[in-house]
């Protein structure tokens, strides 16, 4: 997290230092998401296009060592399939746990 330090001037004597809470401090950083658990996942997107807001984790391809090597969802309106890096849903700015 990032914490910037504003001085504010109360009077002309006394300076009071005080956190100004930045935009990233604001928003969830990040989900976390257990990678076993990713299918069958609801998400929502931030940003709807196309009037697809919701969608849902229909394949996972794991490697050897358990990496998720692949992800796809498909938007429920339009039943359209994409192919998406995992890691994305991991930014609030972009996708939302569950339907909202």
């Amino acid at each position: 997290m990032i914490l910037a330090i504003v001085a504010v001037v109360t009077s002309t004597k006394s300076v009071v230092l005080k956190p100004k809470w930045t935009e990233r401090m604001n928003r969830i950083d990040q989900h976390k998401i257990n990678p076993r658990k990713l299918l069958n996942s609801k998400w929502t997107a931030a940003k709807p296009s196309n009037k697809e807001k919701h969608f849902l984790v229909t394949d996972v391809e794991f490697d050897d060592d358990e990496i998720v090597v692949a992800c796809a969802i498909e938007a429920i309106i339009s039943k359209r399939t994409m192919a998406i890096d995992w890691h994305d849903l991991k930014d609030s700015t972009q996708w939302l746990a569950g339907w909202k």
